[in-house]
């Protein structure tokens, strides 16, 4: 199960650049949700200037509206080329967003196929390496399989066990 991941298709050059761009039009107008768009706002969100930071709040809040934001924040917080800072903030932002917008009822709720796709970044997540990623996406696991198991996600327990019986293993050799 775990075998089955795909390789994100962020890289930390693709991001810098993505960054660059976002610079130049930061106008939430025109502003499609895509990983150069979602790359930029998180590159601006870890930027350290206040203005930027800011000004990435609000597209966040923007996008976050928008079909395909929080899968690409899944894939970029798993992706293993990407600044840890980078990934950090993207599953903080992709954990603020399931909490407001997974149930259905709630206003803007995360599309069932957005849904899916977060989901399959959240079971190639458990091999994430740094600990303050992983906690994070481990609290957007259990709060999606607090939401969908079993009904909407009922291969989360046999993969849990895997990843545990994974860990068990490799801690003994």
């Amino acid at each position: 199960m775990l075998n089955n991941c795909a390789k994100p298709r962020l890289t930390f050059p693709k991001v810098l650049s993505y960054y660059n761009e976002y610079k130049s039009y930061l106008s939430m107008a025109g502003m499609e949700c895509s990983a150069q768009s979602v790359s930029g706002v998180i590159a601006a969100a870890c930027s350290g200037n206040v203005s930027q930071v800011k000004e990435a709040e609000q597209a966040i809040a923007f996008l976050e509206s928008q079909p395909g934001f929080f899968p690409i924040l899944a894939e970029m917080a798993i992706a293993p080329d990407i600044p840890m800072t980078f990934k950090r903030m993207a599953a903080i932002c992709l954990k603020n967003g399931v909490t407001k917008f997974w149930r259905t009822t709630a206003p803007n709720s995360i599309t069932s196929p957005d849904k899916e796709r977060v989901k399959k970044a959240l079971l190639c997540s458990f091999r994430e390496p740094s600990k303050e990623v992983f906690s994070q996406l481990l609290e957007v696991a259990a709060k999606v399989s607090r939401y969908d198991f079993p009904k909407a996600w009922p291969q989360c327990l046999p993969c849990i066990l895997e990843v545990s019986i994974f860990h068990v293993t490799s801690i003994g050799t």
